[in-house]
Order: C-alpha cells, then sequence, then structure tokens
C-alpha cells in the first residue's frame, strides 16, 4: 500500500519543506504531495482538494511566516473535516488555535531542518507502521559507487535513536557491487563517506 502525505506550509519555509519532503520520499511506498504556492487560485484549490481528498496523513509546518497565510487555514481546517490524520510542526512562541489546539505537536527547529525531517519520520513510523502492525519499513537507497538505486530495510527507531546519540552513521553494502554505504540516521541521505 502506498501513503499519501499531504505537506501544508506557507511561503518563506520552502526549505524547511524541501528537507521534510527529501527525506519522507527516500521511504519506500509513501507518496508526498507539496502544493505550489502562487499557482492559479482556481486550479490551485482544485488540485489541494483533490490530493488532501487521497492523503491518509498531513503535515502541517506552521512558523512566523504562516501567519497571514489563507491557504494553509483552509487545508487544515479541509484535513480535519476530513477526518485526515495531521503532524503539526509548530514554531516554538506561536499561540495554537482551531483543530490543532491541544493536539501535540513538533516544535519546529529553525535552521535544522534535518532534525524536523527526523521528528517526522519518527512519527509517522509511530502513527502507521507500529499502528497498523506493518513490521519493516524499507527506504530508497542510491548506491555511490555503482549509482544503482534500491530498497533497504530501516533500522528500528530505538537503533536510528542510538546512532544519532553516538553521532554514528547507519551503515549498508550495497546489493549490486558489495561496497559499504553509509546513510545519515536523521535524514536518511546516502553519505559519500
Amino acid at each position: 500500500m502506498t501513503y499519501k502525505i499531504f505537506i501544508s506550509y506557507a511561503t518563506g519555509d520552502e526549505n524547511s519543506v524541501k528537507e521534510i519532503y527529501e527525506t519522507l520520499s527516500r521511504l519506500e511506498d509513501i507518496e508526498v504531495y507539496v502544493p505550489e504556492h502562487g499557482q492559479n487560485v482556481e486550479n490551485a484549490s482544485q488540485k489541494i482538494k483533490e490530493n488532501l481528498d487521497r492523503s491518509n496523513l498531513v503535515i502541517v509546518l506552521i512558523t512566523f511566516n504562516s501567519t497571514n497565510t489563507m491557504w494553509l487555514n483552509q487545508e487544515i481546517g479541509y484535513a480535519s473535516g476530513k477526518n485526515v490524520p495531521i503532524i503539526s510542526i509548530i514554531e516554538k512562541g506561536i499561540n495554537v488555535e482551531g483543530f490543532l489546539k491541544g493536539q501535540s505537536h513538533i516544535v519546529f527547529q529553525r535552521g535544522d531542518f534535518k532534525y524536523n525531517a527526523y521528528q517526522v519520520v519518527s512519527e509517522i513510523r509511530k502513527m502507521f507502521f507500529q499502528r497498523l502492525k506493518i513490521p519493516t519499513t524499507y527506504f530508497v537507497i542510491t548506491c555511490t559507487s555503482c549509482n544503482k538505486k534500491y530498497s533497504e530495510v530501516l533500522v528500528s527507531q530505538e537503533d536510528i535513536d542510538a546512532k544519532i546519540q553516538q553521532r554514528q552513521k547507519l551503515s549498508y553494502q550495497c546489493k549490486f557491487c558489495s561496497k559499504d554505504i553509509y546513510v545519515d540516521p536523521m535524514n536518511l541521505e546516502v553519505q559519500t563517506n
């Protein structure tokens, strides 16, 4: 089954969203939709509705850039009305109101987008994979030696947390050329060394 994730954000937060999008795109069976701001409003609203209707999860990034955006609030309301689960990432100092009030959220770490991505993946693993009793999470690796792409089992969240604590990389061996591959445990990005 492919899980569809919608990322809601405000203009000015593109770099944060890019890191989260790239990390989630490395997970197998995850399809991510990020709306483009500044589109033709009529076409944009229809496309946003269609993608929210197909989503299994909405990730909402609320920062001080979000205070005057109408799209973000409408996307939250639409998703809530459709009972789509929401993971919210909220910048410290923002007063949460409306549909997100009283819900737990991830604290946005400005300038540490990799950490935000790690928190989102951790939360998704809890929400979907553990709750649905899916025993294994896979992610896509591209070998830096032979340039071939393949799926690999993602270690447990506890092992990822331990690697981060110890400042170590995840290590794998390419299924094609047998070269060692090192992966950043925070954002699942293949490291060159």
